[in-house]
């Protein structure tokens, strides 16, 4: 106990360490202070890293997000699927567009589609032709596929209208596309079920068609404002419904039309292994309340 005394006493009085003590008392403090500075400036440049990789984050999650300059209104989309190999289907899609922004730009969903192409119209509201003030023209006008853009990553094409919409104003897209039936329960997709005849007791495997759109794949099977919060009216028909089959969808149905296989559609649907049908028909759902595409 002396000997600490003792110890403390020279330290205090030469301000300096003794002989066991490496460092002077203003040393010992100059330190701490050396390692207050050195964790906060380490936790400065943590929270510096994070703040830019959350600005990198946000900014990356941005970049996959589409333009607000347009709304879509309403969308009457017609689907053709081939219920025989090979597994494949076709359509066409009319989205009524408002103007939200000025602009001139397009910028939608698609993904897995081949688009085969794209027309502009400039409408009303409800999607009826407007003469336009440029050229007095109200026809579609088609818009040349080389000039549209195809963004693999963010699932998106974009293409410019040829002329610049004021906000409040509406028109008309449509699309003809053409893609593989998926075969992973998403988008417009293939399933099986099994049929037993009644009186051979036979089984066999029928194909089905069915839609899965949530939670992004909606724009699998047509082109789209493919986000929640782009709300609009949907119709849809689908066509190339054999004969013996049902078409069901979320709301009722509107119109069947029926039509006779002509006999090369019949040889090619025996050849591919399928039933041979006499008709198929035309079934057309009524619009529906507005929603998001899934």
């Amino acid at each position: 106990g002396s000997r600490g005394a003792e110890h403390r006493a020279a330290g205090d009085r030469r301000g300096a360490a003794c002989g066991r003590c490496p460092l002077t008392r203003g040393q010992l403090l100059l330190a701490r202070i050396a390692i207050v500075f050195g964790v906060a400036a380490v936790a400065t440049a943590i929270a510096r890293g994070i703040t830019l990789r959350a600005k990198e984050d946000a900014e990356d999650y941005e970049s996959y997000r589409l333009p607000t300059s347009l709304k879509p209104v309403s969308y009457l989309v017609r689907w053709a699927p081939r219920f025989e190999a090979p597994l494949t289907f076709t359509g066409s899609v009319d989205i009524v567009v408002e103007v939200a922004e000025e602009t001139e730009e397009v910028v939608l969903h698609s993904a897995g589609l081949e688009i085969g192409s794209v027309h502009y119209t400039l409408t009303d509201a409800s999607g009826q032709p407007v003469v336009s003030t440029d050229d007095d023209d109200s026809g579609p006008t088609e818009i040349d596929m080389s000039r549209v853009e195809f963004h693999d990553e963010q699932e998106t094409m974009q293409f410019r209208l040829p002329e610049e919409l004021e906000v409040g104003e509406f028109f008309m897209l449509t699309f003809t596309f053409s893609a593989p039936l998926g075969q992973d329960m998403n988008g417009l997709y293939v399933s099986t079920y099994n049929y037993t005849d009644p009186t051979s007791g036979q089984t066999t495997l029928i194909n089905m068609v069915a839609t899965q759109f949530e939670a992004t794949y909606a724009r699998h099977a047509f082109p789209c404002f493919d986000e929640p919060a782009f709300k609009a009216r949907f119709a849809l028909e689908v066509s190339n419904v054999p004969e013996n089959f049902a078409a069901l969808g979320n709301m009722p149905v509107d119109t069947t039309a029926t039509a006779a296989l002509n006999d090369a559609r019949r040889r090619e649907e025996a050849a591919a292994g399928g039933p041979v049908r006499a008709w198929n028909s035309t079934v057309r759902f009524l619009p529906s309340v507005p929603m998001s595409s899934y």
